[in-house]
């Protein structure tokens, strides 16, 4: 599953890129590892006030839920969810419905075993401008925001960097905001839009192992690491 993104993009390069401000501009930090079992925010752009930037929770919790965050997640992690997860779960399936959103990120990790070894993967856009995940995201009884990422089937080039999972997050193309966003769209065009996820553009190769350890970040992690046991890809 995925516990950690990565956002290292200058506020005012986010705001450029989507042509959307922040709410709450002072409040964003760039990580360059977001571990979301800490409990973090991340940038969002919400189907109901999709001309500004908001910040959420990372896991999204039941509209209503008044217990704490991390009692949650240790019975019911929602730092990710999958396409099939939302048909059994009434409350998941109610934030689909009317409560898509967008996370902004940099980059996610893949993870590779090969002869006994885990190797992590840094997946990225060769230009290094920030993207978008599909998610959804719900209110907390005293006014924040709380989401998730919604997960797929790994396809495409992402499926040669990881053995471990068959799933990925699934990438939104900046022309494909006000779909995803609008409560009008229908869910065959919602299911279009995710099934179709893009890759021209992307790259993908090795880190450092210290990605594996939560307390270590910084600045050079996400540079490319070269294993002897992996040899570059084409």
């Amino acid at each position: 599953m995925y516990y950690k993104l990565s956002n290292t993009a200058k506020r005012t390069d986010i705001e450029d890129t989507f042509e959307i401000p922040f709410k709450y501009p002072d409040l964003y930090v760039p990580e360059v590892v977001i571990f979301g079992l800490n409990e973090v925010t991340i940038p969002i752009i919400t189907s109901e006030n999709n001309t500004q930037i908001s910040l959420a929770i990372w896991g999204m919790l039941p509209s209503g839920y008044k217990g704490d965050w991390a009692a949650f997640q240790s019975v019911a992690n929602t730092l990710n969810l999958t396409e099939n997860s939302l048909e059994h779960n009434a409350w998941q399936m109610e934030a689909f419905k009317g409560r898509r959103c967008l996370v902004i990120v940099n980059g996610f990790f893949t993870s590779l075993l090969k002869n006994g070894e885990v190797y992590p993967h840094y997946v990225s856009f060769a230009s290094k401008k920030p993207f978008l995940l599909a998610g959804l995201y719900n209110h907390t009884e005293d006014g924040f925001l709380s989401c998730s990422i919604l997960l797929g089937k790994a396809s495409g080039m992402i499926s040669r960097y990881q053995n471990l999972s068959d799933l990925m997050p699934k990438i939104i193309d900046k022309s494909k905001m006000s779909s995803w966003l609008s409560t009008d769209t229908d869910q065959l065009e919602l299911k279009h839009i995710l099934k179709n996820t893009i890759y021209t553009g992307l790259e993908v190769h090795p880190i450092a192992k210290e990605l594996f350890n939560q307390d270590i970040s910084y600045d050079s992690m996400l540079a490319p690491f070269r294993y002897k046991q992996i040899p570059p890809r084409e």
